[in-house]
C-alpha cells in the first residue's frame, strides 16, 4: 500500500502523462510547467531548447515567465552566449544549482539576474531520442535552494522537462525542421549506417550482396527524403535527427 507520499508522486506523474495526451498548443504546454513549478515553490521558469540542425548557429526555442525587464536584458546583451547553465544543459544532464560559483565566468549577467530578482534557482537539463537538447530553469528572489530540497523535488524535476522536452519536440521540430519527419526504408538505413562507417557503394554492395546501383539508388533516396545536398549530409542529419 503506498504511502501518502508515495499516492502523490503517483498523482503528478500520471497528471504529467496525461497532459501528453492533449493537443496543447507551446504556450499551454508552457503554462502547465510554469503552474507545477509553482507548486514546488519558484515564482520564475523557463524552457530553453536547442534544436539538432543546423549545426552551425543552431537554434533555440525559449519561453519564460520571467519579469519583461530582465528578459530584455537577457536578449539585447546576448546573454545566451555566456549563459554557464546553458553551456552545461548541452553537454549533461545532471542538475546544475544557480551560485556564484555558477556564474564565475558571467559576473555581469549574475549581478543583472539578481537585480531583477532572480536570486535563487537551479536548472534541470534533458535529451529527446530525436537530437534535441531541452531544459527547465526554476527560479525566485528569496530562500536558497539547500541540499533538501534538491532530493525532495530532483525527481519531479526530471520527469517534468522530459514530459515537456517530449511535448515541445513533437509540437516545434516538424516546423523547424521537417527532416525529423522522414521515413527511411529498412534497406536505406542499413546503407545509411555503412556510409557513415565510411564505406564506398562498392563495399556496401559487397556486404548486403546488392549491385552497387541498387546501393546509390537507396542513398538517393535517402538524401532526397533528408532534403540533403549529398550522401554525407543525409548522414548526418539522420544520425543527429535518431533516424539511423
Amino acid at each position: 500500500m503506498f504511502s501518502r507520499t508515495g499516492e502523490l508522486m503517483e498523482k503528478w506523474k500520471e497528471d504529467d502523462f496525461h497532459v501528453l495526451s492533449k493537443k496543447l498548443s507551446e504556450q499551454e504546454f508552457f503554462d502547465y510547467f510554469s503552474v507545477r513549478s509553482a507548486e514546488i515553490g519558484f515564482e520564475y521558469s523557463s524552457f530553453g531548447m536547442a534544436l539538432p540542425l543546423p549545426l552551425n548557429n543552431p537554434k533555440f526555442i525559449v519561453m519564460n515567465n520571467y519579469p519583461a525587464k530582465w528578459w530584455q536584458i537577457y536578449q539585447s546583451k546576448n546573454y545566451l552566449s555566456v549563459d554557464p547553465t546553458v553551456r552545461h544543459g548541452l553537454t549533461s544532464v545532471a542538475p546544475i544549482l544557480w551560485d556564484e560559483k555558477t556564474f564565475v565566468a558571467a559576473p555581469e549577467m549574475w549581478e543583472d539576474a539578481r537585480e531583477h530578482g532572480l536570486r535563487f534557482g537551479w536548472a534541470q537539463p534533458a535529451r529527446d531520442s530525436r537530437g534535441t537538447i531541452g531544459m527547465i530553469s526554476l527560479s525566485r528572489s528569496v530562500d536558497e535552494v539547500g541540499a533538501g530540497e534538491l532530493d525532495r523535488h530532483l525527481a519531479r524535476m526530471q520527469h517534468l522537462v522530459q514530459i515537456l522536452l517530449l511535448g515541445m519536440t513533437d509540437l516545434i521540430l516538424p516546423k523547424e525542421c521537417p527532416e525529423s519527419l522522414a521515413r527511411l526504408t529498412l534497406r536505406e538505413r542499413e546503407v545509411m549506417r555503412w556510409t557513415a562507417d565510411g564505406k564506398t557503394s562498392y563495399e556496401i554492395g559487397r556486404i548486403l550482396i546488392i549491385s552497387v546501383s541498387t546501393v546509390n539508388f537507396h542513398i538517393n533516396n535517402a538524401v532526397e527524403k533528408l532534403n540533403a545536398i549529398n550522401k554525407i549530409q543525409a548522414v548526418v542529419k539522420a544520425v543527429l535527427l535518431g533516424l539511423l
